[in-house]
């Protein structure tokens, strides 16, 4: 199977998965490469500060993500041998200091939001092997492959 895009992204993670959907919204074709079968998988953070939180209000993701489900953080404490040595408070007017969000809310938002359009692909249980280099250009060598749309 050959399958032509101007940009793959391999690792449907946070940050490949929504520049995949950024590039799909300016009608780049992306297809989006990811090696497990489904975004319920290994988490390395869920939590996302006021920058977070404005990137996906920016992009119209938001409510998709709070319908998932999410919890604001009222303050973020450190804690050093049983005391706390730094207590972060929300500035007004905002009432909290960032968002907890489940990984699998934020990546099922996203790419659902993604797979509405005509310019994104998402190979899912793909992994890479190669990366071959051609007259045409770079060209990925994938097994596997459980094709969304």
């Amino acid at each position: 199977m050959v399958v032509k895009s101007d940009v793959c992204i391999v690792g449907s993670g946070p940050g490949g998965a929504l520049l995949a959907y950024l590039l799909a919204k300016q009608d780049i074709s992306v297809v989006l490469l990811e090696r497990h079968p489904e975004v319920s998988r290994e988490f390395r953070g869920e939590f996302l500060n006021d920058e977070g939180e404005g990137i996906l209000k920016r992009h119209g993701l938001f409510e998709s993500v709070e319908r998932l489900g999410l919890l604001r953080m009222e303050q973020i404490e450190y804690w050093h041998e049983g005391h706390i040595f730094k207590r972060i408070l929300p500035e007004w007017p905002v009432d909290h200091v960032g968002i907890h969000v489940p990984q699998n809310h934020l990546l099922t938002a996203i790419l659902h939001e993604a797979e509405k359009l005509d310019s994104f692909q998402l190979m899912m249980n793909t992994r890479v092997t190669d990366l071959i280099q051609n007259d045409m250009g770079p060209v990925y060598r994938c097994q596997g492959s459980k094709w969304r749309r």
